[in-house]
Order: C-alpha cells, then sequence, then structure tokens
C-alpha cells in the first residue's frame, strides 16, 4: 500500500473551498479578527490547519495550536471535533498512528453527541487510512464503507469518491483485483459530478500506477504527468511530491535509473521539508530500487537502513515487509547471503503477522455473525410457536362445537409446520454452517501456503560460498544469477492460490537445474507436460511439487552409487484434477528411511500438503486421495525407486 496515498487521501475531504490567495487570505482575516465570532475564527484555523498541511507543516501546527486553544473552552462542540480531527492528521503525518487513532475516536464522540454526520464521516475515513498504513486492511473497509453509508445520507459525493477509491485500494493490496476495479469504477462514476482538482490529480496519478503494473507504460506516464502538472497547478506541494515518486517509480520500471533517481530526488527534498518522516522512508526506498538496478549495493543499504528505522519506529507494517524484502535483494545481489537469510525470515515474520491478524479477524467476526443468524433464527422460531399456540387456542375457543376428529387434524397440521420450519431452519443452519466452513478454510489454506518455505535455501547458499572459497567465480556468478531468480518467482509463487501450470513448470525446471549444479550432475530428468493442452490457460496450486521432488533427489537419488534419473509427468485426469507423476530409480523408501534423521520434518510437509489440497477442493466437494506412494521394485522384492502420483485441483485462466 502507498503511504502518500493514504496521506493525500487524509487531507482531501478538507480541501473542498477554493486555494486561491485571496481565499487564504480572507481565512486569516477571519481568524485574527477578535470582533468575530469564535465559532467562526475556530472554523477558519481549522481550514488554514488543512490547507497548510499541504505546503507548510510548521504553520499547519501553528493554526491547529490556535484552534485548540480557542475550541478547548467546550469539549463537545464543532470546532473542538474538527480540531481533534486535524489534530489526528497532524499525528498521522508524523507516523504516530496511536495518538491519531485515540484523536479521530474522540472526533467521533463529539460528532454523535452533537448528531454531526458529515464530521462522523470524515473521523471514520481517517480511521480506515490509518488502519490501512498500519496493515489492517479489512478493518480499513470496514471503517471507509461507514464513512459511504453516511456520505450517502447527507449527498456528500466528495466522500464517497474518497471512500470508494480507498477500498479499491485495500482490495489491490489484499490481491482480490476483481473488487479492487469495482470499487475504481464506483470511484469514478461519482466523481464525474465534483471539481476537485485535488482529488483529480489524485486520482490521474493512482491510475497511473495501476496502467504501470499493467505494462501499459505510455498511459501510466500521461496520467501521471497530468496529475503532476494539476497539482503544481494547485501549489499542491504534497501532490507534486507523490507525482514526481509515481514517475520515479515508472522510470524504474523501465529502468531508466538516472531519471528515476532525479524524480525521487526531488520527492525526497519536498518531503524533508514538510517534515515527513515516512514520505522520505518510501522514497528511500525507491532509490534503493535504483541503486539496487545499478549494482551500487551499499548505497542501497544505506538507503533502506534509514527508511527501516522510521518504519519500524511508526509501526508501519506494511511499508517494513516492503522495505525488508528489498533488502533481502540488495544482500543477495551483494553476495551476503547471511544477512540476507536473515532479512527474509524477517520479511515472512511481518508478511505472516499481518495476514494472521486479518485472517483471526476475520474468522471472528464471520463466526459472530454466524451466531447472530443462529440467535435471531431461534427467536423468530420460538415466536413462531408463540403465534402458533395462541391460534390455536383461539380456535379451540370459537370452535367448541368441531368434532374431535378436525381438532386431531389441525393439531397435526400444526405438528407438520412446526416440524417444516424446524426442517428448513436446520437445512439453513447447515448451510451457513458450511459457508463459514469454507471461508475459513480459504483463510487457513493461505496461512499453509505462506508456511511453504524452500528447504534447500541454506544448502544453496552453502554451496555459493563454497565456489566462491575455491575461486570458482564464474560457476558462482551463474548459480547465484539462478537462485536469485528463482528466490523471487518463490516470493510471488507463494502470494498466489493458483498460478499458471507453465510457470510452475518454469519454477521447478529452474528449481531442478540448480540441484543438478549444486550435486555435480549426479542425476539426470525429464520433464513432460505433453499431455497437457493450453499450459498457459491452466491454473494449478504453486510450491506443492517442489517438496516431494527435493525428497526424490535428496533420499533417493543421492544415494545411488551410480547416476540415478527423475521423471515428472503431467497428464489430464479430470475435468477439475490433472495428475503429476514424479518417479526416480532411487535407493527406494525402506532403504532412504535408514539414513534419515528428521522423518518428522518430511511427514509434517505431506501433512501441510494434504492439507492445503483438501481445502482448495472443498467448494467442489472432491474426495478423492490426493497423495499416493508406490514403491518401485521387480519380481523379487528388490527396489527400484519411488513414484509420487499428486492429483492437483485446477482453473482455468480467464
Amino acid at each position: 500500500m502507498n503511504y502518500f496515498f493514504y496521506l493525500l487521501l487524509f487531507f482531501l475531504p478538507c480541501l473542498g473551498a477554493a486555494q486561491s490567495t485571496a481565499f487564504i487570505k480572507e481565512l486569516k482575516k477571519e481568524a485574527t479578527n477578535k470582533n468575530l465570532d469564535e465559532v467562526k475564527r475556530i472554523a477558519a484555523y481549522n481550514q488554514l490547519t488543512t490547507i497548510y498541511y499541504n505546503r507548510d507543516v510548521s504553520k499547519a501546527k501553528r493554526y491547529c495550536g490556535h484552534a485548540l486553544k480557542m475550541a478547548q473552552k467546550d469539549s463537545l462542540s464543532i470546532g473542538m471535533g474538527n480540531v481533534y480531527n486535524n489534530q489526528a492528521l497532524l499525528s498521522f503525518g508524523a507516523g504516530e498512528y496511536e495518538l491519531a487513532i485515540n484523536q479521530v475516536i474522540k472526533a467521533i464522540q463529539v460528532a454523535t453527541y452533537l448528531n454531526r454526520p458529515t464530521l462522523k464521516a470524515i473521523a471514520y475515513a481517517r480511521l480506515g487510512l490509518i488502519y490501512s498504513s498500519k496493515g489492517y486492511a479489512y478493518k480499513a473497509i470496514e471503517y471507509n464503507i461507514k464513512a459511504i453509508n453516511i456520505a450517502k445520507q447527507i449527498s456528500n459525493k466528495k466522500s464517497m469518491v474518497l471512500g470508494y477509491y480507498h477500498i479499491g485500494k485495500s482490495y489491490s493490496h489484499l490481491k482480490d483485483t476483481n473488487k479492487a476495479v469495482m470499487y475504481y469504477n464506483k470511484a469514478t462514476t461519482y466523481f464525474g459530478a465534483e471539481k476537485d482538482k485535488n482529488l483529480a490529480a489524485l486520482i490521474y496519478i493512482e491510475q497511473g500506477l495501476i496502467y504501470m503494473q499493467k505494462n501499459a507504460l505510455s498511459k501510466a506516464q500521461q496520467l501521471m504527468m497530468a496529475g503532476l502538472e494539476l497539482s503544481k497547478k494547485m501549489h499542491n506541494t504534497r501532490g507534486i511530491a507523490y507525482g514526481n515518486y509515481a514517475l520515479g517509480c515508472l522510470a524504474n520500471y523501465q529502468q531508466y535509473n538516472n531519471q528515476a533517481l532525479e524524480y525521487f530526488s526531488t520527492a525526497q527534498t519536498i518531503y524533508e521539508e514538510l517534515d515527513d518522516d515516512l514520505g522520505s522512508a518510501q522514497v528511500l526506498e525507491g532509490m534503493a530500487k535504483v541503486e539496487l538496478e545499478r549494482g551500487q549495493y551499499k548505497a542501497a543499504e544505506g538507503y533502506l537502513t534509514t527508511a527501516l528505522s522510521t518504519a519500524r519506529a511508526s509501526r508501519a507494517m506494511v511499508l517494513t515487509k516492503d522495505l525488508y524484502q528489498t533488502m533481502f535483494d540488495v544482500y543477495m545481489g551483494g553476495g551476503e547471503y547471511k544477512k540476507a537469510i536473515r532479512y527474509y525470515q524477517k520479511y515472512h515474520l511481518v508478511k505472516d503477522s499481518i495476514f494472521n491478524r486479518d485472517k483471526n479477524r476475520e474468522i471472528a467476526e464471520i463466526q459472530i455473525k454466524h451466531k447472530t443468524r443462529e440467535l435471531e433464527r431461534e427467536h423468530a422460531e420460538l415466536a413462531e410457536k408463540h403465534n402458533l399456540t395462541l391460534k390455536l387456542s383461539e380456535e379451540s375457543r370459537r370452535n367448541q362445537e368441531l368434532k374431535n376428529t378436525q381438532n386431531w387434524y389441525i393439531i397435526l397440521a400444526l405438528i407438520g409446520g412446526l416440524l417444516l420450519i424446524v426442517i428448513i431452519g436446520l437445512l439453513v443452519f447447515r448451510q451457513d454452517k458450511l459457508k463459514t466452513q469454507i471461508r475459513e478454510t480459504e483463510l487457513e489454506q493461505r496461512a499453509l501456503r505462506s508456511q511453504m518455505n524452500p528447504h534447500f535455501m541454506f544448502n544453496s547458499l552453502n554451496s555459493i560460498q563454497s565456489l566462491i572459497a575455491t575461486d570458482n567465480n564464474a560457476e558462482a556468478s551463474i548459480y547465484l544469477a539462478k537462485f536469485s531468480r528463482l528466490m523471487r518467482r518463490i516470493l510471488q509463487n507463494s502470494r498466489q492460490a493458483y498460478i499458471p501450470l507453465r510457470q510452475e513448470i518454469e519454477f521447478l525446471d529452474n528449481y531442478i537445474e540448480l540441484e543438478q549444479r549444486r550435486f555435480k550432475e549426479a542425476f539426470d530428468y525429464e520433464l513432460d507436460k505433453n499431455e497437457i493442452e493450453d499450459d498457459h490457460f491452466v491454473m494449478i496450486p504453486p510450491l506443492v511439487i517442489q517438496p516431494f521432488i527435493e525428497n526424490a533427489i535428496i533420499h533417493g537419488l543421492l544415494r545411488k552409487s551410480e547416476k540415478g534419473t527423475l521423471k515428472i509427468k503431467f497428464e489430464d485426469y479430470d475435468k477439475s484434477l490433472i495428475k503429476c507423476t514424479i518417479m526416480d530409480n532411487g535407493i527406494g523408501r525402506k532403504a532412504a528411511a535408514a539414513f534419515k534423521t528428521d522423518q518428522s520434518q518430511e511427514s509434517l510437509g505431506i501433512k501441510i500438503t494434504e492439507q492445503r489440497l483438501k481445502y482448495l477442493t472443498l467448494k467442489e466437494k472432491i474426495s478423492v486421495p490426493f497423495i499416493h506412494v508406490i514403491d518401485l521394485e521387480d519380481d523379487k522384492g528388490v527396489a527400484l525407486g519411488t513414484q509420487v502420483e499428486l492429483l492437483l485441483p485446477i482453473k482455468y485462466k480467464t
């Protein structure tokens, strides 16, 4: 998530009025006019705070201080509510997130007491922005939805645009591109009636970043430049910094290193002038990526060290995670592998922390909603039973002369109705329970996927160090390049539930080639995918097959006295599954068991894989043995190797 995006969204709701020099002079005149009503003076100081936050933070703080001094006489006034919101704005810009949250909560309390929906909508939106920057994506979406609902009630289209756009950004961070696009479209739909040029500049720049991700580079540059020029026209200093940052990212993406540094340097200068440490931290990450491309690893390390100090102090977890990943790339490029491993581990710790926090919260919300629905259903059933009982009593009083047989028919009909209600309730309960289970397992399989880290990483780094130590620099360079590419692919694939089969095959090919080099061509391998049509459109779960290939190499082939053979074959199984067969002519499982020192780790890996495949197919109700291991033997029972058959769920790329 982009930190600058949050800052711009934070102050934009308060920039609806024109920011001409004449308007600002008029505000200053109102603020300092002691003959004017204090309510108007406080409002003027609050407006000046939001305007100058975008231009001169020191002046913004001073104006906010004046507003506070006057408004604190009545802690529940509208003026004090806006002061709380502006204090949160300044605290957020300084990276003091917890303080900002407390100040926004006070603004919400004032808004609730005074019944001021506009103030409450702004406060909810700001809570969403703070939680987004902290890495609480789902919580951020929740508060932005609250802000949008209030904005709809009071027909505040500008707040609706900001809310929709920010929710889209949150879903983009969560890799839910469909929902992201949906909310972006909602934002642009409502934006048509608005003429706020600061907001227009923001949307241009953000859309430019989206087009950059889609590799539509000319369109991306056009939008970014439009946003930058509009920010300059509006004297929007933060917008100018943000536009330069975005153009720096684009130049870095195109490997125009000198141009990227120019844009980043301009943005960095502005953020330093604004005392915006977190803004500077993200620009420093951009500069580090440029230096990484240029092979200037020490310069990149320096930028990242400074940025990490700021990000950690502010507890900006999303930014910290991104910085750890970039630091890993820097140390890998510079050959400092022990440091690279340390930052790789830190990256995963923070990433898992962010994910697990959201996952636990989602599960809790699902359980609460489920229990609430269950209680509502029970209440409805009891009410229905009570109503039926009343009806029965009334009917019996009015129809004393009815025959007993007729009464029995009525009673039986009522009992049947009650039974029908109970059956329907049970069916609905079962369906809701299944939906809850599916949602929980979707979250769980994401957590399991994040645990599937390659076991060979440490051994590979040791191999690189050995090659360097023996002055085999050429081989070390080739090995390092392939290893770095493989690690990047692992990081990318671990974030996805499904990837194209072709992409997984390329990953496996790269991995096996590395193992061949590491073990000095101790085995040959064949990788056959000819029976799968359209391998570019067939999608499978990532990082499932590699552990079984690793097991075949380490425990089967390397124990042979002669050169071994590894065969991997993909073939169609049915419309929802494909079959992957991994066959080696190694020493077999029985002989390998004598050499293994940690069979529990292997069993855990297989168990995790089985759980992942089970969860991925829960919706489709597929119930098959996903993993089948066959011991290959001749007629005399002599081991000829091992064959593992995996059934993998598939989707089709659209």
